[in-house]
C-alpha cells in the first residue's frame, strides 16, 4: 500500500468512529465518540492511552445520538455534535476541559453549553434514489429520517468552528466565548453546491475549504473562501471527478497534502436511479485534486 492510500485509508476510517484529527498545531489529544452510548473518548497519542468518560450523567446533556467531536487547538474545549430527534434537537454541546490524567485514568470535564441548532423533529431533506444495478447496492438504512449535523472542521488561525448539514444544504460556524457559551455566526446555504456535503476541510493556510459530496451521484468538489473576520464561508468553484457523463462519486472525506494540493477518495461503485441516462460512473478510486488551477488526477 503506498503511503497516500495509507493516510487516505486513515482519514476515512477516522472518519467513520466520528474522531478528529486535530490540526497540526494541536497537541497530542485526540477526541472520539460513541455514537449510540455517548461515551466520550480521549487519546494521549505519546502515552497511548485511552479514556472512556460517559457524557449520559453531566447535567444538560441530551438524550440523543451523538454524532462528532472535536478539539480546540489548546484542547481546553471539547465540542460533541448530537442528532434530532423527538425530543431534542440537534446541538452542538460545549465541554471544559478542567484537566485529564491520563495515568490514573481520569477526567475533570464540564459542560457549560448546549446550542440547539434544529427543533426537535427536525426532519432531514435527503435525495431520493433507488437501485438500477446490481453492482451499485443501496441500502435502506442509507436514508436518515431527522436533521444531523456533520463533519465538524476548524478553520486555522481562528476560533471559528463549521459543521455541513449532511442530511440538507446548511454551513454553519460557531464561535465560544470565554466563558464557554457557544453561538452560531454564520448559516450558509448553497443549494446543490452545499447539499448532502460531509465537512468544509480547510488547508492549513485558511485560504480554501474543499467539499465532498457524500452522496451517490455527486461527482463533484466544491471550493469554498472562507472569511477569517466574519466566519461566513463563500463558494468559489466545482471540480469534477470527471466529466458531466463519466466520473467518480460518493466521497466521505477530503484530505489536505499543502495548501494547494488535497486527495479524496470515492466509494461509489456503479449507477443509479440519479445517474445520466448516457453517464456511467468510475468505480472506487483516489484523486489529487489541484485546488489552484482547477485541475484532478484520478
Amino acid at each position: 500500500m503506498s503511503k497516500l492510500t495509507q493516510n487516505l485509508t486513515t482519514v476515512l476510517f477516522s472518519a467513520s468512529l466520528g474522531l478528529v484529527v486535530p490540526p497540526a498545531f494541536a497537541n497530542n489529544l485526540y477526541t472520539a465518540v460513541n455514537m449510540m452510548s455517548c461515551e466520550l473518548l480521549l487519546i494521549d497519542l505519546e502515552k497511548d492511552i485511552l479514556i472512556k468518560h460517559p457524557l449520559v450523567g453531566l447535567p444538560g446533556m441530551p438524550k440523543a445520538v451523538c454524532q462528532h467531536t472535536w478539539v480546540t487547538p489548546n484542547e481546553k474545549t471539547i465540542y460533541v455534535s448530537t442528532n434530532t430527534n423527538e425530543t431534542y434537537g440537534a446541538s452542538i454541546v460545549t465541554l471544559k476541559v478542567d484537566g485529564i490524567n491520563f495515568d490514573a485514568g481520569r477526567a475533570d470535564i464540564r459542560l457549560t453549553h448546549v446550542l440547539e441548532v434544529d427543533k426537535p423533529g427536525t426532519k432531514s431533506n435527503f435525495p431520493v434514489v433507488t437501485q438500477t444495478s446490481g453492482t451499485q447496492p443501496i441500502p435502506p438504512w442509507w436514508f436518515p429520517t431527522a436533521s444531523q449535523i456533520h463533519a465538524p472542521t476548524m478553520l486555522p488561525g481562528t476560533k471559528f468552528s463549521f459543521t455541513t448539514g449532511w442530511t440538507d444544504n446548511r454551513i454553519r460556524s460557531f464561535k465560544t466565548s470565554a466563558s464557554g457559551q457557544t453561538t452560531v455566526v454564520s448559516t450558509r446555504s448553497f443549494g446543490s453546491k452545499s447539499a448532502q456535503k460531509h465537512g468544509v476541510n480547510f488547508n492549513l493556510s485558511g485560504t480554501f475549504g474543499i467539499v465532498a459530496g457524500y452522496h451517490l451521484d455527486q461527482g463533484t468538489i466544491e471550493v469554498f473562501v472562507p472569511n477569517k473576520t466574519t466566519g461566513a464561508v463563500n463558494w468559489k468553484r466545482s471540480i469534477s471527478l470527471g466529466t458531466k457523463e463519466v466520473y467518480a462519486a460518493f466521497a466521505h472525506y477530503t484530505t489536505w497534502i499543502d495548501n494547494r494540493y488535497a486527495v479524496v477518495g470515492t466509494m461509489q461503485l456503479g449507477p443509479t436511479s440519479l445517474t445520466p441516462e448516457n453517464g456511467s460512473v468510475i468505480g472506487p478510486s483516489v484523486w489529487l485534486i489541484d485546488v489552484k488551477n482547477d485541475r484532478r488526477h484520478g
